[in-house]
């Protein structure tokens, strides 16, 4: 599942409010994204050349394409591609169809390869999506930059979008 998501990221675009928040950012002497978005819309929107930089961005949610341990504190980045094996055109095609699965001509160690689920370098436990899942507990290192940002001084305004505004992180607002 996270495969296709990771996929269907790379191949999506920035939209009209992704680069409206990238021009108000340049254009502001204080700034800071906190976002539930877990894809990297936001860090690749740009305006006349400008891109968020990753300081003025919270991904409170976490980022899709971090990888780390169930298990340890490992953490793989993995920007150019992913700690796990991309998804294969022949099975999530980008018309969102899947296609069939039946045997082909693909070497069998290719196709387990792909489905194999990375473990971690350290510990050989299995590495998970750096996402927070339902339940779970927010980074509080992420928690802490937001507060640390809140705590220099009054906010000149705020703007809340695309939420019910019923999580955790309306905690912070407060």
């Amino acid at each position: 599942w996270y495969r296709e998501r990771r996929e269907r990221i790379r191949a999506a675009q920035p939209n009209p409010a992704h680069k409206a928040i990238a021009r108000l950012a340049q254009h502001a002497h204080e700034f800071l994204l906190v976002t539930q978005n877990v894809d990297d819309l936001h860090a690749r929107a740009e305006w006349e050349g400008y891109r968020l930089p990753k300081e003025k961005m919270v991904q409170i949610h976490g980022d899709i394409f971090m990888t780390r341990c169930s298990r340890c504190d490992f953490v793989d980045t993995g920007r150019g591609g992913s700690p796990e094996p991309p998804a294969p055109r022949a099975i999530y095609p980008s018309s969102g169809r899947l296609r069939s699965i039946a045997p082909t001509s693909a070497q069998p160690d290719q196709e387990q390869e792909e489905k194999k689920i990375p473990e971690c370098p350290g510990c050989r436990a299995f590495m998970r999506p750096g996402v927070v899942w339902f339940g779970e507990q927010l980074d509080p290192r992420e928690i802490e930059r937001v507060e640390n940002y809140l705590d220099r001084g009054p906010c000149d305004f705020v703007i809340v979008a695309g939420t019910t505004a019923r999580t955790t992180l309306v905690g912070l607002l407060k």
